[in-house]
């Protein structure tokens, strides 16, 4: 059994001198064949980890076609030989991405470039979860600080979609 003493360095009633180290092994417990998560449901996943005494981490590994909370990936391949107690991290689905209509005005604006990165940062994290928005600071002679540059490559109207990458060029 994990964490038990299996053998100690001196005999059961030897004497030990002051300061003398006794050794003692402790086991790491009996071992287990790493089971294959893939395609279990979380819960389904703990429920075999505590089967085979096998500690689980989860992470979240961004959306693909299976179904969120499904293990997708394990740190630790399948009928891996370790010792029970071991963790192992599995990584699971976002699920599909979601597509959004992008929209946003002169409502979400600011009067500067970063009152207007953090305002749509706000608006955008509110209401396209999962949609990665990044800011690039541009240079105008005809706007003002906190307006979206004319040369924005994700105008409002565009469509988004979860897992992926886009940019607002804001005038600063």
């Amino acid at each position: 059994k994990s964490g038990e003493a299996i053998s100690y360095s001196k005999e059961e009633g030897e004497i030990i001198a002051n300061g003398e180290i006794i050794q003692v092994v402790v086991s790491k417990g009996s071992a287990v064949k790493i089971p294959n998560f893939i395609g279990l449901t979380k819960s389904g996943a703990s429920s075999t980890a505590k089967k085979y005494s096998l500690y689980v981490t989860f992470v979240y590994g961004g959306y693909n076609s299976a179904a969120k909370d499904t293990v997708i990936r394990q740190s630790i391949s399948a009928n891996t030989t370790v010792d029970s107690g071991t963790t192992i991290t599995l990584t699971l689905s976002n699920g599909p991405a979601q597509s959004f209509t992008l929209y946003y005005s002169s409502a979400q604006l600011g009067n500067s470039y970063q009152e207007t990165v953090t305002s749509l940062t706000k608006y955008f994290n509110a209401n396209y979860p999962g949609v990665i928005f990044k800011f690039t600071a541009k240079s105008s002679s005809s706007l003002r600080s906190g307006m979206i540059a004319p040369d924005n490559p994700t105008p409002t109207g565009t469509t988004v979609t979860q897992g992926k990458t886009y940019y607002i060029y804001v005038v600063k």
